[in-house]
């Protein structure tokens, strides 16, 4: 099973209403969501420190 992209509107209800102030910020929302979906295993990755990539890899349950 591959990871597939989130599309835009499930993107959007991601992030609405919320701001980013900064890296740590956008890892623990992400790690937070991943958990929200009953996540045993989560994978984090970043490039450049976050700059350029934050990767999180779960094995959740998704967006209802």
């Amino acid at each position: 099973q591959t990871i597939q992209p989130l599309d835009k509107s499930t993107v959007r209800k991601l992030h609405s209403g919320q701001v980013i102030i900064d890296i740590e910020s956008i890892v623990k929302e992400l790690i937070e969501n991943a958990l929200d979906a009953h996540a045993h295993s989560i994978d984090v990755k970043l490039v450049d420190n976050g700059l350029n990539l934050i990767q999180v890899m779960d094995d959740g349950h998704g967006i209802d």
